[in-house]
């Protein structure tokens, strides 16, 4: 089935856990399977400041909750901003990415070759080294 102008909830129980919009949808009926192009997705962890993710094109399975954002993702959260080449989002409601990412706001510039976002806490830790540089108003990415 393909769907333009996608426009959709995702729900935990009776709690919304996620929302966002899509232009266009290839979707299995039978599998579940998805590829969604130009995604956007807003995370929307219960007492926590929301995640703004977007993806040129956006690969899943709705009944496993398995995603997988490539083309050049992108993550807002408050003053900062992210951007990797890829990162999935699995069922514990983890973001992660093996590819490099970098992370600006206020006052800093952060890079790194891998990471793990947990939207709940907020806390987006970079794996295997990190590089640091601290500036004045950071370019956003």
């Amino acid at each position: 089935m393909r769907l333009e102008n996608v426009h959709f909830r995702s729900y935990r129980g009776p709690t919304l856990s996620s929302f966002g919009e899509a232009a266009s949808l290839v979707y299995d009926r039978e599998t579940g399977d998805f590829v969604a192009g130009e995604a956007k997705v807003v995370l929307t962890p219960e007492g926590a400041k929301e995640v703004h993710l977007s993806a040129p094109t956006l690969v899943g399975n709705v009944p496993s909750r398995a995603y997988v954002g490539r083309g050049g993702v992108l993550m807002d959260r408050g003053t900062d901003s992210a951007r990797t080449e890829t990162a999935r989002y699995g069922a514990d409601g983890i973001v992660r990415g093996d590819e490099p990412i970098v992370l600006l706001g206020p006052g800093y510039r952060l890079s790194g070759p891998s990471f793990t976002l947990d939207p709940k806490d907020g806390m987006l830790v970079v794996k295997g080294g990190a590089r640091l540089v601290a500036q004045g108003e950071a370019v956003r990415p």
